[in-house]
Order: C-alpha cells, then structure tokens, then sequence
C-alpha cells in the first residue's frame, strides 16, 4: 500500500547510512567515518524537535483531557506498533533488519532497559505535571548528559554552553521551587525520565555506531515489551481499569490513542537519528528546546498555576535553551568540542624538525 511504501522509504533511510559506512570502512578499516553535514545535523535536530512536540500533546490529550488510566499501557502500545510496523516492513523487503538472536540482545544491552524506563517514566510524567513544569524540570537531563559525555564519551563542551546549561539548571530550580502544582510521584516520574534520559543517550551514541537505527528501534521495543507487560501483569488493577475505560467508543479518543502509538514510533526513530549524527547532549537539548512551545502553550491548560517567581524560573531555563541550541546548532565550526584529555606528547611532535632532525652542515644529525 501507499502507507507502507511511504514508511518503509522513511526507515530506508538510516538502513542506506549503515550500509555506506560500513562499505566505507571495508574498503579502508583505518579510514574515519565521514561526519555528518551541517544540512544533516540540523535535518536530524528539526525531525526530532517536530515529532517530539507531537507526541507531548498527543500524549497530554489522552493522559489529562481524557483522563486515561494507564502510562504503562499506552507505552506498551507505542512498542507494539513499531515492532509489527518494522516486521511488516522486513517481510515485504523495504527494511533490513538482522535476525534475532541473544547474541544480539547482548550486543545492545541495557539500551533496552534505559530505553524501557525513560520511555515509561517520560509518559508518567506528562499525565501528572503541568506541561510548564514539566519541560523545566527534563531539562534535569541535560546536566547528567554533559556529565556522561565527559568521562564516558570524552567529551568537554565549551564554556559557552557550559553557561547555558547552568542557566537551565538555574531556572528549573527557581520554578520548581516555587511550584504551586507540585505532584510528588510526578516529579519522581521526572527524575527517573531525566536519568534514564541521559543513561538511554550516552548509550545509544555508543551502539548506533555498531547497529542501523532501524534495527537499534527494532530491538530496543522487541526486548522492553515483555518487560512493561510483566510489569503490567503484576498489577492487575491498570489492565482492568484499562478495560472499564468509558472513553474507548470515542472516536477521538481512539484518533489520539492511535496518533500517540504511531508517533511514538515515528520519535524512536529520530531520537535515534538525531544521537547518531549529532551527539546525546545535542539531542537532549533539543528535547528541551523544542519545549519552548509546549511551555508557553502549555500555560493555557487549566493544569497550570501562575506564580511570578515560577513563571520567571521557566523563562530563564527557556533562555538556557536558547543559547546552547545557538552555539551548538550554528556555530559548529567556530569552536569544536574540545577532548575530556590531550594526547600524550608523543604521539603527535610538537615540532617536526626535532622529531627528524635534518643533517647540518658536516653531514650529522643537527
């Protein structure tokens, strides 16, 4: 069908990448692995920011305005639907994806866990803070992020951006603590979100240089499933609270149900995209970024509280976002991202002369 030939050349995509780079690197196993374009890096960051605006307001239509009873299960829809989507895909070729094996399960793992936890989390949130609030405090995220990408990755973001984020930090706690809204078990479904935000990026930048994206979105639902309908299994009260739903003969409630389970697909994709031809960091700001929208839109909702020092809090971690988007987004060539640790003096002379000395005048090395 049309559907499936415009989601399979979607998918294609990261498919084609993976197969360029590895031909690459047989033909020439020393050679690096071509950077990406700036037209991709932004492509990729603009593809993430449109798909994850998306699915908040998808999501918040169905957890708040709907009064849906479970996270869990609608997470675990949203995994169903990429697996059957990707299989189909498979089976009428217009995907590659390998064979499942343990082998492979332990060749991505704990991405599936991160992925699990951060996804579960992310959608507890959402139903119980204020869209406001809860895009301040994921900016949580960015912090742990920029931490791990130090000492895992070795990377050292540059002073500006260390600015920025300390203005989103700043900002966030300025609103929270000054939250009129505030939620206990939301903000403990925030924190986990933001950890396992940064556990999930940091991760994913190290596996997607092994795997295509398509096969990483694959396998990371294919593996978390079973673990989210164990969960649900142990807790029989949300399946039947699931089943005694009022809403489920509302066709637009089924229209947003199936919107989230859709882009949620669609988000898996580009945040694996986007980790892949910029960096975790990147794409956490990103995230956070594209919630200058769904901040200000989000004070409309009747779940928002005003209070100055809170509104001011938001407006300064927005501020954050802002600059370090400017400095990593469309600055990239003016200032590169500069290693957690210098090379050892010899591997690179630091003067060519002295590391092959040239014969002086009576013939010996000079």
């Amino acid at each position: 069908s049309t559907a499936a030939r415009f989601l399979g050349a979607f998918f294609t995509i990261a498919t084609v990448n993976t197969a360029k780079e590895q031909e690459v690197e047989t033909r020439d196993p020393e050679k690096e692995m071509v950077s990406p374009t700036q037209s991709e890096r932004l492509t990729a960051a603009a593809a993430y920011a449109v798909a994850s605006c998306a699915i908040m307001w998808v999501n918040k239509w169905v957890l708040t305005t709907y009064h849906f009873p479970s996270s869990n299960f609608l997470c675990a829809s949203q995994f169903l639907f990429t697996v059957v989507t990707l299989r189909v895909l498979k089976t009428f070729n217009l995907v590659d994806l390998p064979d499942f094996s343990i082998q492979m399960v332990r060749d991505i793992f704990p991405l599936p866990i991160f992925h699990l936890v951060n996804s579960a989390a992310g959608l507890g949130g959402t139903k119980y803070l204020n869209l406001p609030m809860l895009t301040a405090l994921r900016r949580f995220s960015i912090l742990l992020v920029s931490i791990g990408e130090y000492y895992i990755l070795q990377k050292k973001k540059p002073r500006s951006v260390q600015i920025s984020i300390a203005c989103m930090i700043i900002g966030s706690l300025i609103a929270a603590w000054h939250d009129l809204a505030y939620d206990f078990y939301g903000y403990l479904y925030v924190g986990l979100n933001d950890v396992f935000t940064a556990a999930n990026g940091i991760t994913l930048k190290l596996k997607s240089q092994k795997m295509s994206n398509t096969a990483l979105m694959y396998f990371n639902s294919l593996v978390s499933l079973p673990f989210l309908c164990l969960w649900m299994a142990l807790r029989p009260g949300e399946l039947q609270a699931c089943r005694e739903f009022g809403s489920w003969s509302s066709p637009l409630f089924l229209l947003a149900f199936l919107g989230s389970t859709i882009l949620g697909c669609v988000l898996q994709y580009t945040v694996v995209l986007c980790t892949k031809v910029n960096s975790a960091l990147t794409t956490a700001v990103i995230g956070c970024l594209k919630n200058t929208v769904i901040t200000y839109s989000g004070m409309l909702m009747a779940d928002f509280h005003y209070h100055l020092y809170n509104f001011l809090g938001i407006n300064i971690s927005v501020a954050g976002s802002l600059i370090y988007s400017y400095h990593t987004l469309y600055r990239p060539q003016e200032k590169k991202e500069e290693p957690a640790q210098e090379p050892e003096e010899h591997t690179k002379p630091q003067n060519p002369d002295k590391a092959f000395p040239l014969p002086n005048e009576e013939g010996k090395p000079g």
